[in-house]
Parts: structure tokens; C-alpha cells; sequence
């Protein structure tokens, strides 16, 4: 235990609350070991909305869960501060950074914030644009981390773009969880002097392992006698589940089919998803089950023969972090920093945009003899620990440099 710690202060959007247990876990893992050596106080803006609009939209909606939040919450020991900050719906999505700035500046006392040794924000856009703003106000060191969606999506935003590049140019220090999303942001600052560092994310190994997959299987109900293609993850159009059906129709056309294909998950495209299932003729193939608890996913995973996540864009998935320190290979996009963990012990690429090399990845993969001991090796120095360990060594250095200066 380190007494007098310093205060760090976290900026994110994604991080659990009451309503959404594991939203954001990933970053919360971290966090967690890091609360060891530092004070994390996590400050989580969410657009303002009404209360009353949580009895017009469905419980799983984000407006739902933002009218629905607390001032402040516990998570693991660290205070969860919730910031609500104006806007207009869709209108001003393109200055959140300006309002999430503005709003934090002003309540920062009446958050029960003080003394701040660093700032790190998790997504460069709105949180790391805002994090840079108020770090020259307060003048104050910022660490901003890049997670996928920031980098792949937001970034190609033309009126977000200069933010974050502004941004990157600005930080204290930047991070990447992937290779690729350090690549691509030395690509938005058109190559300068800018140092991007590495950190890759963690798994939680006493929760993914290695299970007995027959005793997984019973305790699911699910057969012995048949394979199984598992996906995990948002039903969103980035997820490209679309073109997951449409392949599996493929292999169907060509009697291929001898497997069973579980969806796990909720988001915005659960009808569209759902119906595209009925229209290609598979509902006895495909089934969805809509979102289970993050300490049930070990046992699905470790049930299943193959994982599949075949996005049209990723930073550093988890899901496949996880399903590999399971033992179940993977079948994935070779996109963003996927490539960086598939290899020919764990599982095969393809192109998220060919339906034909998706039908043959995963049936080239449920023909394969995989060694699951070997596939669980090959994530096996993946720790939150480590990651944890590899941002304290940051912030230290940041911070020492900062008082020498």
C-alpha cells in the first residue's frame, strides 16, 4: 500500500455504472491496479437528458441508463463522479469536447477533486480533446489513450479530425492499445517528432481459462454432438454481423452446416439482425441470446469451438483476448489490431467485406484439430496487471519530469 498517493484523474465515458455493471470493464481492470499505486478519481461525462425520458426509451438505450445515473457512485474502492454536461442531440456531437470541457472546469471544486497530480482521459474524442483543453487551464500534465472508435471512426469526422489531432500534438503523452491505432495516429499528426506509446490491454486470466468444455456445455444445456460458432460482442453495424449470416447461408447452400452459431449481445441492430436470420432461412441455425453477465462469457466461450468477430474496424478487441485465454481460436477481420493476435496457432483471417472468405475461414476452422492449451499459451503474458504496471511507469516518469521541470 503507497500512502499519501497522488490523485489521478481519470476522463472517460466508458466505465460501469449502476445500470450497466460491465460497461467499460476493460478500462476499469486497469484502473483497479493502478488504484494501488495512485488515488484514481473517475470523472464519467454523460450527456444531460431528462429523467423523464427513461419512460419513453428501453432500458438497454443509452439515454435511458444517462437519465437514470447518480451524482457519484463506488466502484472497487475508486469514487465514480457522473458529469452531465449540455447538448444538443445529433446537432452538436462535433463540440461535446467543448462542452465537456467547459462544464468540468467549472464544477471541478463541487466535485471533491483537489490537488491533481495528472490527467488521463481513455478516447481521444470528446474525453482526450476535453482532458488537453483543461490540462492547459490548469496546467496540469495529460496522459490521452486511444481505444479504436476514437482513432477509426471519430477521427474521420471532418470537423473532429482537427480536434484530435490538436489533441495528440498537445497531450503530455499519448498511448495506443494496438500497434496499428499508434500507426494511425502518427498518420493524423502527418508524422511528426510526437512519441505514441504501446500498451496493450489485459486479460483477467482467474476468470477467461481454460475450462472443461464438457462441463461448460452441460451447464449451458447445450449439445455434445454438434460444434459451435460463438460471437460476442455489440449488435452494431461496426460488428458487420450481416456479412457473418450471409456466409454462414453460403456454407449452408454447400452443406456445410454442421455447426450451431450462438450471438451474444445487445445494441441498435438486434431487430435488423434478427429478422435477416428469418429471411435467410436460418433460425434453426442461428440463434440470439442477447446479453449475458461478463463472468458468464468464460463458459460460452470455453463451449465453443470457434469464436468469429468480423468487424469492419477494431482497436485492441478484448473479446478476442478473452477467447483465446479460453482456448477457443478465433476466426477474425484482418482489420485494426486484430492481425496482431491471430496467427496460425489460434486461429485464421479474412476480409470483413468477402462473404466467401468468411464462409471459409470459419470452415476451414471447424475442420482444424486445435490444440487449446496451445491456443490459451498464446495470450498468456496478457495481464491487467502488466498494463497496469506499463501506465504507472508512464505516469511516473511524466510526473518526475514535470517536477524537475
Amino acid at each position: 500500500m503507497v500512502k499519501n498517493k497522488k490523485i489521478i484523474l481519470v476522463l472517460t465515458n466508458s466505465f460501469p455504472n449502476p445500470n450497466k455493471i460491465h460497461w467499460g470493464i476493460f478500462i476499469a481492470q486497469t484502473l483497479k491496479h493502478l488504484s494501488e499505486y495512485y488515488c484514481i478519481e473517475v470523472i464519467k461525462p454523460v450527456p444531460w437528458v431528462p429523467k423523464i425520458i427513461k419512460y419513453f426509451t428501453t432500458k438497454t438505450s443509452d439515454m435511458h441508463t444517462y437519465s437514470n445515473l447518480p451524482q457519484n457512485w463506488a466502484w472497487e474502492g475508486m469514487n465514480v463522479h457522473y458529469l452531465r454536461f449540455f447538448y444538443f442531440p445529433k446537432i452538436s456531437q462535433s463540440f461535446h469536447s467543448i462542452f465537456i470541457a467547459f462544464h468540468l472546469y467549472f464544477r471541478i471544486k463541487c466535485l471533491g477533486v483537489k490537488n491533481i497530480a495528472l490527467i488521463n482521459a481513455h478516447y481521444l474524442y470528446p474525453e482526450g480533446v476535453a482532458a488537453v483543453v483543461l490540462g492547459k487551464i490548469l496546467n496540469l500534465p495529460v496522459v490521452i489513450s486511444a481505444r479504436g472508435s476514437d482513432v477509426n471512426i471519430e477521427a474521420t469526422h471532418f470537423l473532429k479530425r482537427p480536434q484530435i489531432k490538436w489533441a495528440i500534438n498537445n497531450a503530455s503523452m499519448v498511448i495506443g492499445v494496438s500497434k496499428d491505432l499508434c500507426e494511425k495516429m502518427q498518420k493524423i499528426i502527418c508524422y511528426s517528432h510526437k512519441i505514441i506509446r504501446f500498451i496493450p490491454n489485459g486479460i483477467n486470466h482467474s476468470l477467461f481459462q481454460n475450462l472443461d468444455k464438457k462441463m461448460c456445455r452441460e451447464k449451458l444445456s447445450l449439445p455434445h454432438d454438434k460444434k459451435i460458432l460463438l460471437f460476442v460482442g455489440r449488435i452494431d453495424p461496426v460488428k458487420n454481423i450481416i456479412n457473418l449470416i450471409k456466409a454462414i447461408r453460403v456454407l449452408k447452400d454447400q452443406n456445410k452446416v454442421n455447426f450451431h452459431t450462438i450471438l451474444i449481445g445487445d445494441g441498435p441492430l438486434e431487430e435488423t439482425i434478427q429478422n435477416k436470420i428469418k429471411e435467410s432461412e436460418l433460425s434453426t441455425d442461428i440463434v440470439m441470446i442477447g446479453m449475458k453477465p461478463h463472468n458468464e462469457i468464460p463458459v460460452w466461450m470455453t463451449a465453443a469451438d470457434i469464436l468469429c468477430l468480423p468487424s469492419i474496424n477494431e482497436g485492441q478487441p478484448n473479446v478476442i483476448l478473452e477467447s483465446l485465454a479460453c482456448g477457443t481460436p478465433v476466426v477474425g477481420s484482418n482489420v485494426g489490431g486484430i492481425p496482431e493476435l491471430i496467427n496460425e496457432q489460434n486461429g485464421y483471417l479474412f476480409s470483413p467485406h468477402s462473404i466467401n472468405e468468411i464462409a471459409n475461414a470459419i470452415h476451414t476452422a471447424m475442420l482444424s484439430n486445435w490444440d487449446r492449451e496451445s491456443v490459451a499459451h498464446t495470450v498468456q503474458h496478457l495481464t491487467w496487471e502488466n498494463t497496469a504496471t506499463a501506465y504507472k511507469i508512464c505516469f511516473d516518469n511524466l510526473l518526475r519530469d514535470c517536477s524537475d521541470n
